[in-house]
C-alpha cells in the first residue's frame, strides 16, 4: 500500500530535527590519548605582521580547533598602548579583536595573547602568541629585554608592567602612559619589542589600579639606570621595591589588665612616652613595638603621649572593667617557660620564666635546679629593670639531657602581693648528634664593602643573621636537618640593615642575593660551601 505524508507529518519531522540539532553541544572526544597539544593558528586576516593596516578593521586568527578566550582584560595586551580597551570575541573557530581607539600613523603595534588562548577540551594553552600590524609602510623591530626581581628576596617577579619612554623626563611615570610596555611571565622576564630604535627610560610598576600611571605611594616600583639602547640585544635587570612612603602610626593598642602593648607600622628609634602612672616600658627587638605597665590604682582614664619628631599621637587609656575574683579561692602567680613539643628546649638558646603580670622580687634560695638527678646552681641573670615579666637563667646547658626547675611558695613576687605556689617545669635537651654546622665560604667579594648574612627556614622564618665583609666565611651552628635560604645584603650605608631605594633621589635598593640552590642539611654533619658572590 502507497502512503503518502500529509503537511503535519512533514513539520512534526523537521521540527525534530531541528531539535536535536540544536540540542548538540561541543564535547571533548571519548577514548583515545589524551590531548596534550595547544590549539594552532591556521590563518590571520589580515597577514600577520601586515604593513598600512586600515584602523577599524577587525584583525581575525582561526585555528585548528575551538578555542576559549580567558581573562582577556588581564592577558592580552597591545603594545603601544591605547585609549580604548580591546573588543575580543570569538566566533566559531576564530578569535577576534576590534581596535576602537584611534591609531598612530607610521606606528607598529604588537597585541599579545599571554595565556588567553585554550584549546576547549583539556584547557592546552597557546602561549606567546602575537599579531603584530603596522599603520606605516615598515615593521620596526627594535626590543629591550630583561627580568624584574623582587628587592627583598632576589626572587623573579611575575605580573609586573615594564614601560618604556621616549620622553627621558623623571617625572614622566607619574603622569603620562608609556611609548610601548610589555608584562613580566611567570619566571619573571619581558621583551618589550616592535620599538622603533632608540633610547627609553624603563620603569616597572606593580600597577594596583591598572591606569599606567605611578599614582599610589604604595605601588612597587623599578627603573633601569639611564636611557636603555632598543636594539635585538638589549637586556636589563630591574629590582622591584617599595618607596618608603608611610607616615609613622600606631595601630590598635592591645591590653591585658595593667599591660598594654603599642604596635607601631614602622620601627621608630627617639619615640618618647609621657603619661602618668606608669611603672615600666621597653621596647621589642626590632623597635616597632611599645609595652609598657600601669599602676593598679590608677585613675579611670589617662592620657599618655608619643612623641618622635615629627610623628604627635596622644592615647586615651580608659581602665578596662575588672575581673571579678573569688576571694574564697587563693590566688597564685603563674609561672610559665617556653618550651617545645614534650618539653623539648634547644641547649644553645637563652632559657626564660615568664610571669603574666609584673615580678618586682623573687628569692634565689626558693628556686632548685636539677640536672638529671644533680642539683647545680642557677646563674640568673640580674634584671635590668626593677620591675620585670620574663627572667633569664643563664646556665650552661647541655646536650641529651634532663632538667627539672623548682619554685618553691613565694619565689617570686607581683608589686600586688601575689606570689607564687610550688611549681615544677621539667624540660630535656636534644642529642648533639641532632645538629649540623654549616661553613659558607665567601669568594668575589670586595674588602671594603659590608654585607650581612641571614639565614631563613622555606617559609621564610629568620633563623640567623651574621654581619661579614669582603671574603669572609659564613658560619651557623646547631642547626636542625632541613633545607634553609641564604640572603646576603650589600649594606652600603653600615646600618645592619636593608634599606628600600627612593625613584626621584635615584637611589636603588641595597642589593640582595640568594644563594642558588640553597642548604641543604644533615644531622650530625658540617657542611662547607663555596659562595661567589660577584
Amino acid at each position: 500500500m502507497y502512503y503518502r505524508p500529509n503537511f503535519l507529518t512533514f513539520l512534526f519531522a523537521f521540527a525534530s530535527v531541528i531539535f536535536f540539532a540544536g540540542c548538540a553541544q561541543m564535547v571533548a572526544p571519548k577514548g583515545g590519548d589524551k590531548d596534550i597539544a595547544p590549539p594552532v593558528a591556521l590563518s590571520f586576516k589580515p597577514e600577520n605582521k601586515t604593513t598600512n593596516y586600515l584602523p577599524k578593521k577587525p584583525l581575525e586568527i582561526e585555528f585548528d580547533e575551538y578555542v576559549k578566550i580567558e581573562s582577556a582584560l588581564k592577558n592580552i595586551i597591545i603594545s603601544p598602548p591605547i585609549d580604548e580597551k580591546l573588543e575580543v570575541f570569538r566566533t566559531g573557530k576564530k578569535v577576534v579583536v576590534k581596535i576602537k581607539s584611534e591609531l598612530d600613523p607610521n606606528t607598529t603595534y604588537c597585541i599579545k595573547y599571554g595565556d588567553a588562548i585554550k584549546d576547549i577540551t583539556e584547557n592546552n594553552v597557546l602561549s606567546n602568541l602575537e599579531y603584530v600590524i603596522s599603520t606605516g609602510a615598515v615593521i620596526d623591530s627594535a626590543k629591550i629585554s630583561g627580568v624584574v626581581r623582587d628587592a627583598l628576596t632576589d626572587r623573579p617577579v611575575k605580573d609586573i608592567q615594564v614601560y618604556a619612554y621616549s620622553n627621558n623626563e623623571d617625572s614622566i611615570p607619574y603622569k603620562s602612559i608609556p611609548s610601548y610596555y610589555a608584562v613580566t611571565n611567570d619566571s619573571g622576564l619581558f621583551e618589550i619589542s616592535y620599538m622603533r630604535q632608540g633610547a627609553y627610560k624603563i620603569f616597572a610598576l606593580k600597577d594596583d589600579n591598572r591606569n599606567m600611571i605611578f599614582d599610589i605611594p604604595s605601588e612597587y616600583i623599578g627603573y633601569a639606570e639611564g636611557m636603555v639602547e632598543a636594539n635585538d640585544s638589549s637586556i636589563i635587570e630591574i629590582v622591584l621595591f617599595q618607596e618608603d612612603y608611610e607616615l609613622q602610626s600606631t595601630h590598635k593598642i592591645i591590653n591585658r589588665g595593667d599591660k598594654y602593648v603599642v604596635p607601631f607600622n614602622r620601627p621608630t628609634e627617639n619615640l618618647t612616652l609621657s603619661g602618668n602612672n606608669i611603672l615600666d616600658n621597653y621596647w621589642n627587638q626590632e623597635k616597632d613595638s611599645l609595652t609598657f605597665w600601669m599602676e593598679s590604682n590608677r585613675p579611670d582614664t589617662i592620657l599618655i603621649k608619643l612623641s618622635d619628631s615629627p610623628f604627635q599621637d596622644t592615647i586615651y587609656l580608659i581602665r578596662p572593667k575588672e575581673i571579678e575574683v573569688d576571694t574564697s579561692i587563693e590566688q597564685y602567680l603563674n609561672v610559665s617557660a617556653k618550651l617545645g613539643k614534650r618539653g623539648r628546649f634547644e641547649f644553645f638558646e637563652e632559657f626564660y620564666l615568664r610571669f603574666p603580670e609584673l615580678v618586682y622580687e623573687y628569692d634565689v634560695n626558693l628556686l632548685a635546679l636539677l640536672e638529671d638527678t644533680n642539683i647545680i646552681p642557677i646563674n640568673i641573670v640580674k634584671p635590668s629593670r626593677p620591675f620585670f615579666e620574663n627572667l633569664q637563667i643563664d646556665n650552661k646547658w647541655k646536650t641529651d639531657t634532663k632538667y627539672s626547675l623548682t619554685a618553691l611558695p613565694g619565689a617570686f613576687k607581683t608589686k600586688k602581693g601575689l606570689s607564687n605556689d610550688s611549681i615544677t617545669i621539667r624540660f630535656m635537651t636534644k642529642d648533639s648528634s641532632y645538629y649540623s654546622t654549616v661553613n659558607i665560604i665567601l669568594q668575589g667579594g670586595k674588602d671594603n664593602q659590608n654585607y650581612f648574612a641571614t639565614l631563613a627556614d622555606k617559609k621564610g622564618g629568620k633563623l640567623g643573621e651574621v654581619n661579614v665583609t669582603g671574603n669572609d666565611t659564613i658560619t651557623f651552628n646547631n642547626l636542625a636537618k632541613g633545607n634553609y635560604e641564604l640572603k646576603l645584603t650589600y649594606d652600603s650605608n653600615n646600618n645592619q640593615k636593608w634599606d628600600t631605594g627612593d625613584y626621584m633621589d635615584k637611589k636603588q635598593p641595597e642589593k640582595t642575593i640568594t644563594l642558588s640552590g640553597g642548604i641543604e642539611t644533615k644531622e650530625g654533619f658540617e657542611t662547607e660551601l663555596i659562595w661567589e658572590i660577584e
